[in-house]
C-alpha cells in the first residue's frame, strides 16, 4: 500500500507491506487513510503468471487474515473413518470472551481456494457462560490432501486464523492401482552444465520439490511425481534453468484421464 501520485516515484510513501503467496481472498488493515489523497496498491506476482484481482474497500474485514496467531490454539483434533471427518476443538480463556463465531474452511491441494464449509456460533450453557468444545464432521467426495482451517471472528469483526489441520484421504485400493508416474523433461542444451528444475502445483503455484542434474546438457530426463499425483494433483508446471547458459524453459504436464501417464501439454 503506497501513499502518492501515480507514476509519479518520487512522491511514494510505503504505508504497508505483506508477504503473501496463497490464492485465497484476503485482506489489509490501513490506520489513519486521509480524504482526498491518492492511494496505489501494487501486487507483485511470479513472473509468466496471468492475474487478475477484485479490489474492493470496506469497514469489516472480509477473507483470509494474513497474519495469524500461533497455530495449535484450539488444540483441534481430527479424525477420519472412511470418508467421514470429525474435527474437535477448545476454546480457553480470555479468547473464548473475546471470540462470536468461528468458520471452518476446508481447502483441496490441487484447488485454488479454500471453502468456507460453516460459521459455528460460540454456545452458551443455561447459567449463559460460553462452552468450551466444539466439533464440526464433514463427508468427503474427493481422495487427496486436504487443509481445515478454523478463522475466529472477535465480536469487534477481527479475524484471525487460530488452528489448522492437514488430512490425507485415500480410499482403499488406490495406492495398488496407481503407477509409478513421470515427467519426461526435455533438456535442449548444447554445452553440458548443472541444471536446475522446479517441479510446481501449475493450478496453485505451490513449489513441490526440485530437484539438480548434474552436467547435463541434451537429453531426456525423467521426473517421478507419483506422490504428488497420490495427494490429488493433477496438473505439475516444471520450470528448467541451464545454469552455465543462464537459459531456461518451462513445461506444463497433466495427468491423463484414465490416470495411467502424465501427459506433457504443449
Amino acid at each position: 500500500m503506497i501513499e502518492g501520485n501515480p507514476c509519479e516515484a518520487s512522491t511514494y510513501k510505503l504505508l504497508h507491506c505483506e508477504s503473501f503467496t496463497d490464492q485465497n481472498d484476503t485482506f489489509i488493515t490501513i490506520d489513519s487513510v486521509e480524504a482526498n489523497k491518492p492511494y496505489l496498491i501494487n501486487i507483485d506476482g511470479f513472473l509468466g503468471d496471468i492475474c487478475s484481482f477484485d479490489i474492493q474497500l470496506a469497514t469489516k474485514p472480509k477473507g483470509y487474515p494474513l497474519k495469524q496467531k500461533s497455530l495449535g490454539t484450539l488444540q483441534l483434533q481430527s479424525k477420519i473413518d472412511q470418508n467421514i471427518v470429525t474435527l474437535n476443538w477448545r476454546v480457553d480463556g480470555e479468547l473464548r470472551e473475546e471470540l462470536e463465531l468461528f468458520e471452518v474452511h476446508r481447502q483441496l491441494s490441487t484447488a485454488f481456494k479454500s471453502q468456507l464449509l460453516k460459521e459455528v456460533s460460540l454456545q452458551f450453557n443455561a447459567q449463559g457462560k460460553s462452552l468450551d468444545n466444539y466439533q464440526y464432521t464433514d463427508t468427503l467426495k474427493d481422495k487427496g490432501t486436504y487443509v481445515y482451517d478454523i478463522i475466529g471472528i472477535s465480536k469487534g469483526g477481527k479475524r484471525r486464523l487460530l488452528d489448522r489441520k492437514r488430512i490425507g484421504y485415500w480410499p482403499a485400493g488406490v495406492y495398488r492401482s496407481s503407477p509409478r508416474l513421470f515427467a519426461s523433461v526435455p533438456l535442449n542444451f548444447k554445452k553440458k552444465s548443472d541444471v536446475d528444475l522446479l517441479i510446481m502445483n501449475e493450478l496453485s503455484g505451490e513449489i513441490l520439490f526440485n530437484r539438480t542434474c548434474v552436467e547435463c546438457s541434451d537429453q531426456e530426463l525423467s521426473i517421478d511425481v507419483t506422490n504428488e499425483v497420490l495427494r490429488g494433483i493433477q496438473r505439475f508446471r516444471i520450470e528448467v534453468y541451464h545454469l552455465r547458459s543462464k537459459s531456461q524453459a518451462a513445461y506444463n504436464y497433466r495427468v491423463s484421464q484414465d490416470g495411467m501417464l502424465l501427459e506433457r501439454i504443449d
